[in-house]
């Protein structure tokens, strides 16, 4: 199931995540340490009761699933720098954020298989963190364009690029 979280409100990302989950909000609940009442007051569609930040992850935790937390970076998502890698720091912060995504993957498989199953939620929330890391190499290696479009040199802490025809440089 593919949702575009940027253009859905908040209550309906809480409901996707609670759908999601397939759990009762007495279910949510226990597993939260939340109460019912607020519980059933956050997951009602005519009632303009929200969670705390605080309480994000603890609901994403209690869910099995990350739509929360995803819908509230989907809103920010375009004032994200946009990567360029034009010099040795940048290539080397590039290949530190992708290690840090391929661990955040891991603890969430760790995490998901530990009882020896598999739920749907757990399933969804591995393959969004799949996506997130996707999207991020993907914008890591366009960011390397510049530099792979030919023949790269370097220059101080940077790089220049030669244009490459024919396997030679011009």
């Amino acid at each position: 199931m593919s949702m575009n979280l940027r253009h859905m409100g908040f209550n309906e990302a809480l409901d996707a995540a609670k759908q999601r989950s397939g759990l009762t909000n007495e279910a949510i609940a226990n597993r939260s340490s939340l109460s019912t009442a607020a519980v059933s007051r956050y997951f009602n569609k005519y009632d303009d009761y929200t969670p705390s930040p605080e309480l994000i992850p603890v609901l994403c935790r209690a869910l099995g699933n990350t739509i929360i937390a995803d819908w509230i970076a989907a809103q920010v998502e375009d004032m994200r720098p946009t990567t360029n890698i034009t010099t040795t720091q940048d290539l080397t912060r590039a290949v530190m954020q992708a290690t840090e995504n391929t661990g955040i993957l891991n603890k969430k498989t760790l995490d998901a298989v530990a009882d020896g199953e598999l739920s749907p939620s757990e399933a969804a929330t591995i393959q969004a963190q799949f996506r997130a890391n996707a999207k991020w190499n993907n914008e890591a290696a366009d960011a390397l364009d510049p530099l792979a479009g030919g023949q790269a040199y370097r220059h101080g802490h940077g790089f220049v690029t030669v244009p490459v025809l024919d396997g030679r440089p011009r």
